[in-house]
């Protein structure tokens, strides 16, 4: 564990060790960050703002985890990882409150969504995609996600433009037929009136829209994976604050 993990450990600044376990530590003495990645950071950030904006005070949401650069075992760091603990049954709350996630066990009536954020900027060869659609594949067949995360994630890719995520998609079929993720732009991503949660995602599988609060389970039994709705548009307009 680095310094800066270790102080917050002893300070108690994060209630949940996992946060901690998927801090990534880089030395002071590493290279400057390239200017070539400061796009990226910034499509990062603003996704996730935008997120934590759509989740604000909403009366359905019970908790929300956003950790940038998330260093899970096996992968390459995750550009963001998204945790959105859902209620059947709306909450108190204000318009101005963000419930943070606390890493508690899941109750009867709540359901967990867990995203993980995946910038593309149009200059990574196609290997590169069809190697990270393996590696989530992978992670996915051996364990991974469910022992480190409590469940399996849904890959979210953003990309500039709709001919790259065309592509995208291509690779990741290839990949992972049998699997899932999204695909969109900052555009598509922003176009609905209630943010990016909502906005224009398309499966990489089949082309189709998949809603943002879709919950991806697998039957222990069968072990296959069902991708459901988590929570329609109309139940989530009515738990919206009054600003929206």
């Amino acid at each position: 564990m680095s310094p800066a993990c270790t102080l917050l450990e002893t300070c108690g600044a994060e209630p949940d060790p996992r946060s901690l376990a998927h801090f990534i530590a880089r030395a002071s003495q590493a290279r400057p960050l390239s200017r070539l990645l400061l796009p990226q950071l910034l499509t990062v950030s603003w996704w996730c703002s935008a997120v934590l904006m759509a989740l604000r005070g909403h009366r359905l949401v019970r908790g929300v985890y956003v950790q940038t650069a998330a260093a899970l075992l096996g992968i390459h760091p995750i550009d963001a990882l998204v945790i959105i603990r859902l209620s059947q049954t709306p909450i108190d709350t204000t318009p101005h409150q963000l419930r943070l996630w606390n890493g508690t066990n899941r109750r009867a009536d709540e359901l967990d969504i867990r995203l993980a954020l995946e910038v593309d900027l149009g200059r990574a060869p196609l290997s590169t995609i069809h190697a990270k659609a393996c590696a989530y594949r992978d992670l996915h067949a051996n364990g991974t996600f469910a022992q480190q995360l409590g469940g399996t994630l849904l890959p979210v890719i953003v990309t500039p433009t709709k001919t790259r995520a065309d592509l995208i998609a291509q690779q990741w079929r290839l990949a992972w037929p049998t699997g899932w993720g999204v695909v969109s732009t900052p555009h598509a991503a922003n176009e609905h009136p209630l943010g990016v949660v909502w906005g224009r995602y398309s499966s990489m599988i089949d082309s189709q829209s998949l809603s943002l609060l879709s919950v991806v389970e697998q039957n222990p039994i069968t072990e296959r994976v069902q991708i459901s709705p988590g929570i329609g548009l109309e139940r989530w307009v009515s738990g919206a604050p009054e600003r929206i």
